[in-house]
């Protein structure tokens, strides 16, 4: 049985195990992501998470295929990748 924190206080840990059962529930659940590419074919241009790409240089964009990424390298993303690399950095 997978016991989570409520919180803590006074380095005193407070179980709380009705969370186990939302935990089990929501563990699942399919993350679904949107592909950045405007012109992406996929309706609603949305695709499970863990299957999407990232921009390698500034990771603030994501993909649903090698595809979509390159033509949306092409159609506007190389103009501000740059710009976003920077603000990335700069909240690290």
């Amino acid at each position: 049985m997978n016991t989570h924190l409520l919180g803590t206080f006074r380095n005193v840990s407070l179980a709380s195990s009705c969370l186990d059962d939302k935990y089990e529930e929501v563990k699942g659940v399919k993350k679904i992501g949107l592909c950045c590419n405007p012109q992406c074919k996929i309706p609603d241009r949305t695709t499970e998470r863990r299957s999407m790409l990232c921009c390698t240089r500034c990771r603030r964009v994501n993909y649903c295929s090698p595809e979509c990424q390159e033509v949306h390298w092409h159609g506007g993303h190389k103009e501000v990748c740059e710009e976003m690399r920077m603000e990335r950095k700069a909240y690290k």
